[in-house]
């Protein structure tokens, strides 16, 4: 891992800021991901085009970070245990979205 650096997570966190404020200021949405993906394959034919832009983006940007050689050494501390329990937590949140977003 490495040091934390106050003014690159500054940056960044600015930098995500200011896409949701456009995002919002430009399409009229707030760029939440789960409402995206529901909507784009709810209304399949009528989607808008910025949703599947949107989510063609967010599947393209890895690839385009490996053409520019972009390598970020990521290594994980915790037991698979942890890790098993979080990915069911994850998945009882998206059923919860899902089951809210039928009524």
């Amino acid at each position: 891992m490495t040091e934390f650096t106050p003014i690159s997570a500054l940056l960044g966190g600015a930098l995500l800021g200011f896409s949701a404020l456009l995002f919002l200021l430009l399409i009229g949405y707030i760029a939440g991901i789960s409402s995206i993906i529901s909507n784009s394959f709810r209304a399949l034919k009528t989607a808008p085009q910025w949703r599947w832009s949107f989510l063609l983006g967010l599947l393209l940007s890895p690839l385009v970070l490996a053409l520019f050689d972009y390598h970020n050494e990521v290594s994980i501390d915790i037991s698979w245990p942890i890790i098993i329990v979080g990915s069911r937590c994850c998945d009882v949140y998206l059923l919860v979205i899902y089951y809210i977003s039928l009524n």
